[in-house]
């Protein structure tokens, strides 16, 4: 009922994540409290997408997938959901249709019109599916779902700092880089430490900013403090523009 206070139109779910209903009057209309008290069965809870709740998702089954969908896109969202291997990314819904498509590009599904995901809080499979970043209520500040994310359409290429574009292969061995470097720590070397992973990604693998932004974000949660996104980005920048050493060097 939070959510559908919010504006957001929700439906019960199974222990398949499966909808245990007939659902299809809730993705024109919210359901009523009456309706969500009946729903008695349900294990967990659905977010309807598309232009009832005024948002699509970007279903990555993996954070690889998710890093190479973000740098592809070039779109980073404010929004953000840690599903039990990959992310939910969300966007504003754009005001046409916007159709599910499963698969784009063997990376991501769409969520869109006439389709669901898990919502924000819900738990499926004993998995907790928590922010990573933003909030529903912040919707109005995340990019709007472009056309040519869609598969029948071109995608929009995204050309690294230097000329490379760095995935998928790169994008995973600089994801297992992060997972091996500690968080840096404020006071002990931390703002050297963060420039080190910086330049690491941008320049030994190559990674666009947009690419070594998202990585880096995994990183940056063992962080204490976490840096800010901006921090991030600003470091990431420097880092690409003024690092010495050769491109692709640990490729």
């Amino acid at each position: 009922m939070a959510l559908v206070r919010r504006g957001h139109s929700c439906l019960p779910l199974g222990g398949d994540k499966r909808p245990t209903r007939k659902w299809k009057q809730w993705q024109t209309a919210l359901p009523t409290a009456r309706e969500v008290a009946q729903w008695t069965e349900a294990v967990s809870i659905g977010l309807v997408t598309g232009e009832i709740g005024g948002v699509v998702v970007v279903d990555c089954e993996s954070m690889v997938d998710a890093a190479w969908t973000i740098a592809r896109h070039g779109q980073p969202t404010c929004c953000s959901v840690r599903t039990r291997r990959g992310l939910h990314l969300y966007y504003r819904h754009p005001g046409w249709r916007v159709p599910n498509a499963q698969r784009v590009c063997n990376r991501y599904d769409v969520r869109g019109d006439g389709g669901y995901v898990v919502a924000p809080g819900a738990v499926a499979n004993g998995h907790l599916y928590e922010w990573r970043s933003g909030r529903l209520s912040e919707l109005s500040s995340c990019p709007m779902f472009r056309r040519e994310w869609l598969p029948e359409q071109p995608l929009i290429e995204v050309e690294a700092h230097d000329g490379i574009n760095a995935f998928p292969a790169a994008v995973e061995r600089a994801m297992r880089y992060v997972d091996a470097v500690p968080g840096a720590v404020s006071g002990q070397g931390g703002h050297k430490a963060t420039y080190v992973v910086a330049a690491t990604l941008t320049r030994d693998f190559g990674l666009s900013v947009a690419q070594a932004f998202e990585v880096m974000r995994t990183w940056n949660e063992r962080c204490e403090p976490p840096w800010s996104e901006r921090d991030l980005l600003r470091t990431l920048e420097n880092a690409a523009a003024k690092g010495t050493k050769s491109i692709g060097s640990k490729l």
